[in-house]
């Protein structure tokens, strides 16, 4: 396998999401090299700058998605604190009827 077959399988793999994950079988290899070769081609563009104009894409996308998971993590602390704060007024409120029950058995047996 040449180094740009390596590098094409590579970057392909990487730009999957984990569960689907996989090394490219040398004729899928071949073939998406062919693709890139063709739209290199037409383009008037290198191999080389075609594979890093894809690499800058992914890597904007990865970046994009980190963003985007930072974001959720963030709302979902938030969401949890509210539901604790919620959560624990609700909690103090019961506390305070039942210690008024006590309170009016205490003074009216």
């Amino acid at each position: 396998m040449s180094v740009t077959q390596n590098v094409l399988a590579e970057v392909i793999n990487a730009s999957k999401p984990p569960a689907h994950q996989r090394e490219k079988s040398l004729t899928e290899a071949d073939t998406d090299l062919e693709i890139l070769k063709s739209y290199a081609f037409k383009n008037r563009k290198t191999l080389e700058e075609v594979l890093t104009q894809y690499l800058e894409f992914s890597s904007d996308a990865f970046d994009d998605l980190d963003k985007k998971v930072a974001t959720m993590r963030e709302q979902a602390k938030i969401g949890l604190d509210v539901m604790k704060a919620v959560t624990r007024k609700d909690i103090d409120h019961k506390i305070e009827l039942q210690v008024t029950a006590i309170e009016r058995r205490i003074i009216d047996p």
